[in-house]
């Protein structure tokens, strides 16, 4: 068995909005991202197999309550997960080929202001919550040259995000 645990970082993005519309974020600050996986090799040493599991990953952006577009958003957040299962089959003492199935799953939560019915500038913040799914597949070869040189390429597709149900709607 071996284990492994790793720490990332990833930047925030911003460019989702018009820059003219953020006031106020937090979206655009460095964050961690950790994994841990768990290796064990078969077969006299050639297969390889893994499992990974991802740190939750999340991005925020928030404006205030009172500014022009709060009927458009009022704080956006997207959490990310991911777990990925791979596998690798040392042909020969210099080539080897992998495979690795991916599963993620988004969550959006999107909060708006909303006029309420029966007159008035009577206003509620409306919080609506999403959940999307997708799988990646990546397949990749790896030669080595020299002891210390590899070369390699890989492939992947992710498929399109899948809505898991439908968006789920509150008040705040």
């Amino acid at each position: 068995d071996q284990w492994s645990v790793g720490l990332g970082f990833y930047q925030g993005l911003t460019s989702h909005f018009s820059q003219s519309l953020l006031v106020e974020t937090s979206g655009n600050s460095l964050r961690p991202k950790a994994s841990l996986m768990w290796k064990q090799r078969f077969l006299d040493r050639r297969l390889s197999i893994g499992v990974q599991l991802m740190s939750r990953s999340e991005r925020h952006y928030s404006w205030p309550e009172n500014w022009p577009g709060a009927f458009i958003a009022t704080e956006v957040r997207e959490q990310h997960y991911h777990l990925g299962l791979q596998a690798a089959y040392l042909f020969s003492d210099r080539i080897s080929i992998g495979l690795g199935l991916h599963l993620m799953e988004n969550q959006f939560v999107w909060d708006r202001r909303v006029l309420l019915e029966g007159g008035g500038n009577q206003s509620a913040l409306l919080g609506i919550r999403h959940w999307k799914q997708a799988v990646q597949i990546q397949w990749g070869l790896m030669a080595q040259v020299t002891e210390s040189v590899f070369i390699g390429f890989r492939i992947q597709y992710r498929s399109p995000w899948a809505d898991l149900g439908d968006p789920r709607a509150q008040y705040r």
